[in-house]
């Protein structure tokens, strides 16, 4: 199944696409637990597509919209350290 040289058969893909779907429902239950959000509306929101800031504040997924180095003076503040980031190459 991991070949990329042969396509996927379609006991293959029903596998992968089981799989997925199970994944997908976690993530919306874990979304709509630590967001406080009915399960229907991050479900309705989890359509693949990605938000803009301002629609994913207006839709309760996010608190605020800010920079990076904002948001890496929220983790120092909220952990009590200075902080380090660590970029990783794409390759």
């Amino acid at each position: 199944m991991t070949s990329p040289d042969k396509p996927l058969s379609q006991e293959e893909r029903r596998l992968i696409r089981d799989k997925l779907n199970i994944l997908h429902a976690l993530m919306v239950e874990d979304i709509a637990k630590n967001r406080h959000l009915p399960v229907e509306k991050v479900k309705a929101l989890a359509n693949g597509l990605s938000l803009p800031g301002v629609k994913a504040k207006e839709a309760g997924l996010i608190d605020q919209i800010g920079s990076f180095s904002e948001a890496m003076t929220w983790i120092e503040d909220k952990i009590g350290k200075k902080t380090e980031f660590c970029e990783q190459p794409l390759y």
